[in-house]
C-alpha cells in the first residue's frame, strides 16, 4: 500500500509540473494610452506635439505624432489627466477628462 501511495504522490507532481512555470500574473497600476490626431477634414496631422498632464499630480509628457498622426503614451499612473495636442499650423486644442485610465 506505501508503494502505490508514493507512485501516485509521483504521478501528480510529475503532471501538476508544467503548471508551476507559467508565470504569475500581478495587478497592473500602469496602463497605456495612444490616439490618432487629425485635421477638421480627417486628415492625419503627423509631426504635431502631444502633451498629457496628470491634474492631481502635475505629472506630465511629451511626444510627438508619427507620420500616420498616431501617438503613444506608455505606463501612465491612474489617474484624471488634460490632454494637449498642437502643430503649427493648426490652433491649440486641449481635452479635459474625468479618469481616463
Amino acid at each position: 500500500m506505501t508503494h502505490r501511495f508514493f507512485v501516485v504522490c509521483l504521478v501528480a507532481a510529475f503532471l501538476c509540473l508544467p503548471h508551476l512555470r507559467q508565470p504569475l500574473s500581478a495587478q497592473f497600476t500602469t496602463a497605456s494610452l495612444n490616439g490618432l490626431v487629425v485635421d477638421p477634414s480627417g486628415a492625419a496631422v503627423p509631426g504635431a506635439k502631444v502633451s498629457i498632464r496628470n491634474t492631481e499630480t502635475g505629472f506630465s509628457l511629451t511626444t510627438t505624432t508619427g507620420d500616420t498622426g498616431l501617438y503613444l503614451f506608455p505606463r501612465l499612473p491612474v489617474g484624471s489627466y488634460t490632454l494637449t495636442a498642437e502643430r503649427a499650423v493648426f490652433p491649440h486644442t486641449s481635452r479635459k477628462g474625468s479618469t481616463w485610465l
